[in-house]
């Protein structure tokens, strides 16, 4: 018997392929016009069961969505910047296009903040009132094993949280001492850096993303 082994480019382009057609299937995470008639518990849930079929988190399923978004609407309008490698599949989307605003793609950023690999409330939350913390032991700081959301283990996964805690990862400590130093620096400043550290990180993901399709 002879087993035909498909390429890992091949095996990625069929899994985006299926997970398009998912999100097709549910008009109210494009069309404007059905998701103001659905409500965001549905939509949250609808997202889920994309993110689990797909073998994803759903902070990087709307992100792998924002991507394709992306670059279908920068092929309609002719950016050689960017090639759309999936246009056929998306065709579906050339009546919505124009509705598609970037404030709707930036909403990723909201499940962002929720996959991120420590959690911090006393530092990083709204009603917090200390300008300076002191720095603790590098056990205070460890990341939490909890998200909003359980991640499906699946192929191709860029996400911190499939990553499995290893307290001598030299990575991990770096993050801890970076995060140790700017606990001590005012408010407005944590923003920034958070404000950065999300930029970058959703870049590289997006760069490692395009790599698979491509």
């Amino acid at each position: 018997m002879t087993s035909v082994k498909k390429s890992s480019g091949s095996t990625n382009r069929l899994a985006t392929e299926k997970f398009i057609e998912r999100i097709k299937k549910n008009p109210c995470l494009f069309d404007n016009e059905v998701k103001r008639k659905s409500s965001p518990k549905d939509i949250d849930f609808i997202w889920k069961q994309i993110a689990d079929d797909s073998g994803l988190s759903i902070g990087q399923a709307k992100r792998k969505w924002s991507y394709l978004v992306e670059t279908y609407k920068a092929s309609t309008r002719n950016d050689p910047t960017k090639k759309c490698f999936f246009k056929r599949e998306l065709n579906f989307l050339i009546a919505f296009v124009q509705e598609i605003s970037a404030d709707e793609i930036q909403e990723t950023g909201r499940v962002i903040k929720t996959e991120l690999p420590y959690n911090y409330p006393d530092s990083w939350s709204e009603s917090s009132t200390s300008r300076k913390r002191p720095r603790s032991s590098l056990d205070d700081h460890l990341p939490s094993t909890s998200s909003a959301y359980q991640p499906v283990r699946g192929p191709q996964r860029y996400s911190s949280t499939s990553v499995p805690v290893d307290n001598n990862d030299e990575m991990m400590h770096f993050f801890i001492s970076m995060c140790c130093t700017a606990k001590t620096l005012p408010r407005d400043l944590q923003i920034q850096i958070k404000s950065k550290i999300s930029e970058l990180i959703n870049g590289a993901e997006l760069t490692a993303m395009q790599r698979d399709i491509q």
